[in-house]
């Protein structure tokens, strides 16, 4: 996170945010529209992190990442009652 120019209150700010949204799909178990908190939650911080790994040419480490940014919106269109009107 040094490198990308985060002090260390940025760098424990983002870890306590991730961990929260975590907290929210885990308790998402057992209420669903926490579920779909945690995910809207979390998905920026999954597009930001793939965004900078293939930015500094992190190759190996874009994985976790990318896998968060093809399953975020899989778990939405999967969970009931969440729906995207365009109109």
């Amino acid at each position: 996170m040094a490198e990308l120019g985060f002090n260390t209150v940025w760098t424990l700010v983002v870890g306590i945010f991730e961990v929260m949204g975590v907290a929210m799909m885990i308790y998402g178990i057992f209420q669903p529209k926490w579920k779909t908190l945690g995910t809207l939650f979390l998905f920026p911080f999954a597009v930001a992190a793939f965004t900078a790994h293939m930015a500094h040419q992190e190759y190996r480490y874009f994985y976790d990442a990318l896998m968060m940014c093809i399953l975020s919106p899989m778990i939405l269109f999967t969970s009931e009652g969440f729906r995207i009107r365009l109109s």
